[in-house]
């Protein structure tokens, strides 16, 4: 399974079969999943020799500087215990 979501959060996902494409669109949060019983194998192209990578966790939790506490508690709607936890988790990364 694979899927996107979109710029307006909609969610467009796919159980790909053997020998099938799919295309996420550049810059977009992407998953992949093996909803099958045997092994998977998934291959990735892009459209530049450096394209980058971006771990929205880490981008958010393990910033340095850290990113402001009002800024996660806003966002998430979590308490400040709760982001404390949630950024313990990515410490170190």
């Amino acid at each position: 399974m694979v899927g996107f979501t979109s710029a307006t959060n909609r969610l467009f996902t796919k159980v790909v079969k053997e020998n099938e494409l799919y295309v996420v669109p550049r810059g977009l949060q992407h998953y992949q999943l093996n909803v099958g019983t045997g092994d998977a194998v998934f291959m990735a192209m892009f459209d530049a020799q450096s394209p980058g990578l971006v771990t929205p966790t880490l981008a958010l939790f393990a910033t340095e500087p850290a990113m402001p506490m009002e800024v996660l508690t806003k966002t998430f709607l979590m308490g400040e215990d709760d982001v404390t936890a949630m950024k313990s988790k990515f410490a170190g990364f």
